[in-house]
């Protein structure tokens, strides 16, 4: 039985990675930056340059046919003063009264901001009970060793231990055992490859065989790109020998667009991939995915339109990510596109440094039918980092505007990869964020939004790190 769940537990885990969109999302995803990664709940990475950081979230799912609550969850986010998170609160609650206990994590730091040691509790209308408490250690380089988990039985018990290990510069690999009879026994082992430029080669998820006394494959994710960064093939794979598993290539056209992908199965009775779909992208002028076709393709190679998805884009800050995204099946014998769900994301700014996000998915069954159900929702609130203090700009300043910038206005970059996947970050001077886009590094970037008269801040970012950053300023 503990086989089977590890194996389900690494397959769901697994295809929410390669295949799924991470949620509740974190700038990274907002932006949509391919160079970077998220290092867990509540935990966003720190830039020179203002980020989002998650505050609150309310998330609420609904039954999709008679549309009533199925469940409420809460979660809340404390920082220290270098927003580091210090504090994680969350419940979540069940018809029909929609109660539940306070979940909440303290994490205790150290003085570069690593986590040492947290704290689980639980808080029922009041009652503080213990739940369970973790260490962790570092090396000279502050990369963690060791995590070691105890669980409240009336004394601290131990349960678990995580051992990190580091092979090589681009390996890492972690180990997961459990206290059993008063000996360690292996559990699982991740093993996780990046490329120089800190993109996922290659992520292996293995249980332990107590039968073999061994290490037992259960999946393997591998990722390849092109010499410009970009994803070029994703494929999962479960089980050794392979039992199923899935496959995307994508093809970018000379502006660097990804202008269409096809999608693979494993399939064990030809012992290969069987093409089973593709998808086809069309383009806004501003580069934006504004419709998918989507198609389906049968064992004789036979393509059959399945459904498209339609996609508008957001204003201002947030203008990178779509703000509904339509998708349509089609139907055959009437041969016309049925609304199928929706995907909603609306930003709005807020007093006090904040952004509010509302998410929400709506579906209609069946397809075509008059009425959306929302069948999820959330409201998110974010603060946005104001520390300002920018240091000293790197030497080579490849990207360089005119001041006083005029709007629309196209700054073009020496010396950058000509299809290569950049960020603009634009922030005023007491921080506030208020404009960020993606740009190829031969089309160079521009502003499209009218921006308050002032001065602001243009930073110029790959893969993390500030290649260009100059004072701007906005005119009439």
């Amino acid at each position: 039985m503990k086989q089977l769940l590890t194996i389900l537990l690494v397959f769901f885990t697994s295809i929410s990675f390669v295949f799924g969109q991470k949620w509740p999302p974190t700038l990274e995803d907002v932006l949509k930056d391919p160079m970077k990664q998220t290092l867990g709940r509540g935990v966003q990475y720190r830039e020179e340059f203002p980020v989002l950081f998650i505050d609150s979230v309310y998330s609420e799912s609904r039954d999709f046919e008679t549309n009533e609550i199925s469940n409420i969850s809460y979660e809340r986010y404390r920082y220290n003063t270098d927003d580091k998170l210090i504090q994680l609160d969350y419940k979540s609650t069940l018809p029909p009264d929609f109660l539940g206990s306070w979940t909440r994590i303290i994490y205790e730091l150290n003085a570069v901001g690593n986590e040492i040691s947290s704290l689980t509790i639980s808080d029922d209308n009041g009652i503080i009970t213990l739940q369970g408490k973790s260490t962790s250690t570092y090396n000279n380089s502050n990369k963690i060793v060791e995590r070691i988990g105890y669980y409240w039985a009336g004394f601290w018990d131990l349960t678990t231990k995580a051992i990190y290990e580091y092979p090589n510069a681009l390996t890492t690999i972690r180990t997961e055992q459990i206290m059993e009879g008063g000996i360690w026994v292996n559990l699982s082992r991740n093993t996780r490859v990046v490329n120089n430029e800190g993109l996922m080669t290659n992520e292996t998820y293995e249980s332990w065989d107590v039968a073999f006394n061994g290490w037992m494959k259960q999946s393997e994710s591998m990722l390849e790109y092109d010499t410009n960064g970009n994803l070029i093939v994703s494929q999962s794979q479960y089980g050794d020998p392979v039992q199923f598993g899935f496959k995307a290539m994508y093809h970018y056209d000379a502006q660097g667009r990804n202008d269409y992908s096809t999608t693979y199965n494993w399939s064990t009775i030809l012992n290969d991939w069987e093409k089973t779909g593709l998808s086809n992208n069309i383009f806004n002028s501003e580069n934006q995915i504004i419709e998918r076709l989507n198609y389906d393709i049968d064992a004789l190679g036979t393509q059959t339109l399945g459904s498209k998805d339609m996609l508008t884009y957001n204003e201002g800050i947030f203008s990178t990510v779509f703000e509904e995204q339509l998708n349509r099946i089609w139907d055959l014998p009437s041969q016309v596109f049925l609304d199928n769900t929706k995907i909603i994301l609306d930003f709005m700014e807020i007093p006090n440094n904040k952004t509010y996000l509302l998410f929400e998915y709506k579906i209609k069954t069946p397809p075509g039918s008059p009425n959306w159900n929302t069948t999820s929702r959330s409201e998110l609130f974010y603060h946005i980092d104001t520390d300002v203090s920018a240091p000293a700009p790197p030497t080579l300043q490849p990207c360089q505007a005119p001041n006083p910038y005029p709007t629309n206005h196209r700054v073009t970059c020496d010396g950058l990869q000509e299809n290569g996947s950049y960020m603009l970050y634009v922030y005023d001077t007491q921080g506030r964020m208020a404009y960020a886009r993606h740009f190829k590094g031969g089309d160079g970037w521009s502003i499209h939004q009218n921006l308050p008269t002032g001065v602001y801040i243009a930073a110029s970012v790959r893969n993390g790190e500030r290649i260009s950053s100059q004072r701007l300023v906005i005119g009439r």
